[in-house]
């Protein structure tokens, strides 16, 4: 009778742990590697899907603090694209950077961009990208972008979201103080 019982509860126990494996997990999207030519040309794509691009480096204290809160908003707003920019150097692409982003618990794109030695590339992001500093944020929707100059927090991409969506002009420039 206990051989039965124990065989069932063996049994019970399997299936359980097998079900719960197969069960669909989120998991982080492979990071791809740009060149800063194809980052500003997905840049200045126009797009109908507000699209946010976060600026980053896993030495960038600030940057680390914010991430979680972009993501749980990209998770909240499925109307969003949310794309992280890792501007480290290509000798932590292949362990620094996937330990954090696991460690972040980030399940949105990651581009790895390797920042050309001539730092007037970030005036092609933005003209508004005044000191090499990060993090910072540009979004992106249709022909209007904001970009952001300083961290940003849960609440401040809702009240980004909603500024752009009010703004008819074509281009609208928010710096955080």
């Amino acid at each position: 009778m206990h051989s039965v019982l124990n065989m069932r509860l063996f049994l019970f126990l399997f299936l359980a742990l097998l079900l719960g494996s197969c069960s669909p997990k989120e998991t982080a999207a492979s990071p791809v590697s740009l060149s800063v030519d194809e980052l500003i040309s997905l840049l200045s794509e126009e797009t109908e899907q507000l699209t946010i691009y976060n600026f980053w480096a896993t030495w960038c204290t600030p940057c680390l603090k914010e991430m979680p809160d972009f993501e749980r908003f990209a998770k909240d707003h499925p109307e969003v694209k949310l794309i992280f920019v890792s501007l480290d150097r290509k000798s932590v692409w292949d362990n620094k950077v996937p330990q954090v982003i696991q460690e972040l618990g980030i399940k949105s794109q990651v581009f790895l961009v390797e920042p050309e030695a001539d730092l007037n590339w970030r005036y092609r992001v933005s003209e508004k990208w005044k000191l090499m500093s990060i993090p910072v944020t540009l979004m992106v929707e249709g022909n209007k972008r904001l970009f952001f100059d300083a961290p940003l927090n849960y609440r401040d991409l809702g009240i980004a979201q909603l500024q752009l969506q009010k703004t008819s002009s074509n281009t609208f420039i928010f710096e955080k103080n």
